[in-house]
């Protein structure tokens, strides 16, 4: 968040609370507040400034997160310009190398980013019998080779989670 929207912020929550307090002490019947005496014009004046500064300030955060709303593509700078990878993209670059890895059923992928680079989550179902541990390395391994070599992209951390185990079919 910019220093900017920061100032706002603290403006807003100063102002949210100065309004509490002094409705919270109307409320329990203060006489200094209850017997205030200010002319009803400047009153009014302030009271019509504060909620066009209260108004105003609510819409700005509430709309916050639509104006900067991160973009569905991952960026890679070069020489000659801008190279946009989109997201779904890189996802079916990781599910597609972790399916390749023997003993993975069913899998659901989630890619974010940090400072050092990409961040996969795989939630993994393996089949029965299957060294899960072996599995799940093969599988940050396979993932993470997979997205450098067809992006360019640095992946900093490959997580499995193995959600559950295939249960055994017997026959009939």
């Amino acid at each position: 968040m910019a220093l900017f929207d920061r100032l706002l912020l603290r403006l807003f929550s100063l102002l949210v609370f100065v309004n509490v307090v002094w409705t919270i002490m109307g409320l329990l019947g203060v006489p200094f507040v209850l017997y205030t005496t200010v002319n009803s014009r400047s009153a009014y004046i302030a009271l019509w400034i504060n909620l066009i500064l209260m108004i105003v300030l609510a819409l700005r955060f509430l709309f916050y997160r639509v104006l900067h709303r991160r973009k569905p593509s991952f960026i890679k700078t070069v020489e000659t310009g801008e190279i946009r990878i989109g997201y779904e993209t890189v996802k079916e670059l990781a599910h597609r190398a972790a399916k390749q890895v023997r003993g993975v059923e069913r899998l659901h992928t989630r890619i974010s980013a940090d400072a050092q680079g990409l961040v996969v989550s795989l939630d993994v179902r393996s089949h029965p019998d299957t060294d899960v541990t072996a599995m799940s390395e093969q599988i940050q391994q396979m993932v993470a080779e997979a997205i450098r070599n067809y992006t360019s992209l640095s992946v900093s951390k490959v997580h499995v989670h193995i959600a559950a185990i295939a249960p055994e079919v017997t026959a009939k």
